[in-house]
């Protein structure tokens, strides 16, 4: 009896599990386009303008993680050099975008930000 006991828990539990995942890849299956489209279509960005991007998108990228794996950093060292990096990345897009998309950009980012903090 006590091994029957057993075996029923086991098998409840890893049925609730697997049907956790199934939920949970439908979710993402069935999400909006990602913001990095959206936010592309809503700047009316060109093929050439979305290439440019890319690639700073990938060097900020790669140089926060260089920041991040540093440990001969402290925390407040690692904070400030990625801050810098931001407003470098920054001033990279404003170069790439028309003052146009630079006023959607930051309003579109404007608006995400406040929307994360009502959440």
């Amino acid at each position: 009896m006590n091994k029957l006991t057993w075996l029923i828990i086991i098998l409840v539990s890893c049925s609730l599990t697997v049907m956790a995942q199934e939920k949970r890849d439908t979710i993402h299956r069935s999400s909006p386009p990602s913001a990095k489209a959206q936010m592309r279509d809503e700047l009316g960005l060109s093929k050439e303008q979305a290439k440019k991007l890319k690639a700073v998108n990938q060097d900020f990228r790669s140089r926060r993680q260089t920041i991040e794996n540093d440990t001969a950093l402290t925390k407040s060292e690692r904070r400030e050099k990625s801050r810098g990096l931001a407003k470098d990345r920054e001033a990279e897009i404003n170069k790439i975008l028309t003052p146009e998309q630079q006023k959607k950009f930051h309003d579109i980012r404007r608006q995400r930000l406040e929307k994360q903090q009502e959440e």
